[in-house]
This record gives structure tokens, sequence and C-alpha cells, in this order.
């Protein structure tokens, strides 16, 4: 068991005179990092607890030293938080409001899986707790929310069952708002409990330029831009500026996971291998490789092939649970000599195009519970007609539709 050493940061501290204990804490972040060894001594783990601060001035990361190589797993012990890193950045949840029970109730969408959480005896402002997180007393319960109606929670989490009480909305209790730097750090990072911004168009809040394993949990981040990291495990909302023509949220040469709710971006995705939630008016795509397990995509098509400026990428993706709604052209969009693998697809309200459009050469394997559809129909591969799911499934050429036009066809191809 490693030693863990807690270090205090609060508004009242005093980083000439304070000594990081609880009743004599520093006044920054910047100088609770000073108190860490830059070179891990053997074994040890320092948390750092800024819970009610705010931190206006830009905070750069020591090059820390650890032959750590992932955080530690905190069981229920720290609930809702899961993980310490050799330095951890903390804060105690700020609680908004508590879910009844035993009349809280949850319904799964059939098509996403992600979890809608009512509770009847609410009366909440629509889209008051947008952006906040529900929490649980148990491992890993925490999922963020993507907006609310009076009674009812929308969530970007597949597996409420529900939590384990008590069941409460939380808030962020420490915020960042001058921005936060790591890089050449060879040690697991943890942030829990953070808001880390920055002031101004696409400036990003977080930017981790090389990291052993980075974790956010219960955090938001605005455009973050992660590269060159080992690992990485992300439960957090993520936004930006929601323009089409910048790359303000970027995640490259990272393996690792996405959990949550991205909201307002124009992201440039590199390897995740698995990304899960919400993804909200953001320019698709979202990397070459990996899997989507339980995802909606809002106001954002799903795209797989091509980066946002057209350009022909390929890849190799997998998507177990994708509803896809109110987009203007199509919902699922397949263009260029890629794999796409799809096992349960559909699309919700106000879909423009088509529900499947595959070109360029696409490969799409799809499975019987793919069924996406649009106000221009449901299937178009190539320049073939247009096609029902109906059709594909119960007509010659049955479950396979391939564009062999003579001359110009570009081989795309949809097979169940």
């Amino acid at each position: 068991m490693s030693m863990r050493v807690k270090i205090y940061v609060r508004p009242t501290g005093n980083d000439s005179t304070g000594d990081g204990t609880l009743t004599s804490p520093y006044r920054t972040l910047q100088r609770a990092l000073r108190a860490v060894p830059v070179i891990d001594p053997g074994d040890m783990r320092f948390v750092i607890d800024n819970t009610g601060c705010v931190e206006a001035n830009p905070v750069a990361f020591p090059p820390f030293i650890s032959g750590q190589v992932q955080a530690w797993d905190l069981g229920t012990d720290f609930a809702p938080y899961f993980a310490e890193g050799y330095v951890t950045l903390q804060a105690i949840p700020k609680q908004l409001d508590t879910l009844n029970d035993p009349t809280t109730s949850s319904a799964l969408d059939p098509v996403s899986g992600l979890a809608m959480v009512q509770d009847t005896a609410k009366a909440w402002a629509v889209d008051q707790f947008k952006g906040k997180w529900l929490v649980g007393s148990g491992v890993m319960e925490l999922a963020a929310i993507a907006g609310n109606t009076s009674n009812t929670l929308d969530t970007a989490y597949p597996f409420y069952s529900p939590f384990t009480t008590p069941v409460r909305i939380v808030d962020y209790a420490a915020e960042l708002s001058g921005g936060v730097i790591v890089s050449g750090v060879s040690a697991p990072i943890v942030f829990n409990g953070q808001r880390v911004v920055q002031p101004g168009a696409y400036a990003n809040g977080l930017r981790v330029t090389g990291c052993q394993e980075f974790i956010a949990a219960l955090c938001e981040l605005k455009d973050p831009w992660v590269t060159g990291c080992g690992d990485a495990l992300l439960f957090t909302y993520i936004h930006g500026e929601g323009a089409t023509n910048f790359t303000d949220v970027v995640f490259d040469n990272v393996f690792g996971n996405l959990w949550g709710y991205i909201a307002d971006c124009s992201p440039g995705m590199g390897l995740f291998t698995g990304i899960q939630g919400i993804i909200e008016n953001c320019a698709m795509p979202f990397g070459l490789t990996g899997q989507f397990g339980f995802c909606e995509c809002r106001k954002t098509p799903f795209i797989f092939g091509m980066d946002a400026a057209g350009a022909i990428l390929g890849g190799n993706i997998e998507v177990y649970h994708l509803k896809v709604n109110n987009v203007p052209g199509d919902a699922v969009i397949a263009s260029g000599p890629g794999a796409l693998l799809l096992y349960s697809v559909g699309a919700g309200p106000k879909v423009g195009g088509v529900g499947l459009h595959a070109s360029n050469g696409a490969q799409v394997h799809v499975f019987n519970n793919v069924n996406p559809t649009g106000a221009g129909g449901d299937l178009k591969v190539g320049q073939n007609p247009m096609r029902t799911w109906s059709d594909f499934r119960n007509n010659a050429p049955k479950k396979n539709e391939i564009d062999q036009t003579p001359g110009t066809g570009d081989g795309s191809r949809v097979w169940e």
C-alpha cells in the first residue's frame, strides 16, 4: 500500500507561512505543486485538496518522474472518485440536490442505451443541471448531465440501475480559470472535481503534452488539448466554442477511454479505444480507430472515414449503440476506404437526409439492429438507387449493396 500525503490549498491560505496542512493551507496550487518531490521517493502519492479554490493564474506542472505506471484504484473509499495518481488534484463536489428514494426511476434509451433518470417529486428549471453531475455512493457512479426537464435528468451514462444511495446532483468545487499545462511528466496524474477553463475563444483550458497516464473524473474541460499520453481515462464534460472551422479539442496519440458529455466543439481526435456518452453540436469525426459503446449524436452526424474538411482518411471503427438526431443532412456518413462495423444504430427526430450513406469505397458491416432513417430515405450506397431497410433485408441483392456502376462505381459496400 502506497503512502498517501494530503496537501491543502484554500482561498484563505498563505503561500509564505502555510505548510500545506488543513489548519495552515497554501494559497495557490502552484505553491502546493512545489511541495511535491519532482522525483518520486518511492511508492508515494500526493493528493492536493483545492476544494473551494478559484485559481486565476496559469498553472504549470513540474516534470514529475515516477516509476508508477498506473494510478491507484480507490475502491469505494473516496467515491465518487475512483483513482489517484502520483499527483492528484481533488475537490469535494458541491452538492446541488438529492434524488428521492425510492421514487427515483430510470429508463435506458432503446437505441443509445443511455439513462434517463426521473424523480417525480422534483420541479427543476429546464436545463438547470446541464453540464453538472449525477453521482452515487458506489465505484465509478458518476454521470454527466446533458440536460433536464422539470423532473428528469438526461445523462451520458449507460449503466444506471440505479446508483447506490444517496444519489446526488453535484457541481465542480474548484476552478482553474487560468488554464493548466502538464508537459513532460513521467508519472500518473489525476484531476478529480476540477473545472479547467481559460478565457478567450479557442484558448486551451487544459494542455497535456506528454504524461504517463492522465485521468479526469467529474471535471469540466474547455478546449482541452491532450497528446502523447501513454493512457487516458476521462469522465468529463468537454466543450469548446462550437465553430466548424477551427480545431479546438484535440486528443492525439492517446490510448484510452472517453466517457461523458462532449458539446460545442470542433474536435481533432486521435487514437481512442472507447468513447461513450453524448456528442452534441460538434464537427465530427472522432478518430480513425476505436469503439463507440453507448452514444448519442445530437445536432451532429456520425462521420467516419474523413475529416471535417472532407479529406478522405479511412480507418477502422466499431459502433455498438448509436442514436443520431437533429441533423439537417445524413445521420451516419461513411466515406473512404475504411471499415465501419455497426451493431445497433437508429435515428431520432429531425434527420433531414439519409439514415446511412456510404461512398468513396467505404466498407460498412451492419447487423439487424441497424435501421437509421431520415427524410431523404434509409440507405444510400455510392451511385446506387436508394433502398429501404426492409428492401435491403428481404429482396435481392439481399443484405448486400455494392456500388459497381460500370466505369464510375466506387466500390462502396454495405452488407449484413
